[in-house]
């Protein structure tokens, strides 16, 4: 998948009134993806962002 694309679902998943397993549902991917994804982008469990890992 497009670094664009992963970023897109991170950031919409952010926000910490979403659910994260609808915005995964909604996008096609596992759920357990997406809580990787955004672990390596930085964004904690209640939606702050804490900085990109080079890895992301």
């Amino acid at each position: 998948m497009e670094q664009w694309k992963k970023a897109r679902i991170v950031a919409e998943s952010a926000d910490p009134d979403v659910n994260i397993s609808e915005v995964a549902r909604r996008n096609g991917v596992n759920r357990g993806l997406l809580t990787m994804w955004r672990r390596l982008a930085g964004v904690s469990s209640s939606g702050a962002f804490k900085g990109f890992n080079s890895a992301f």
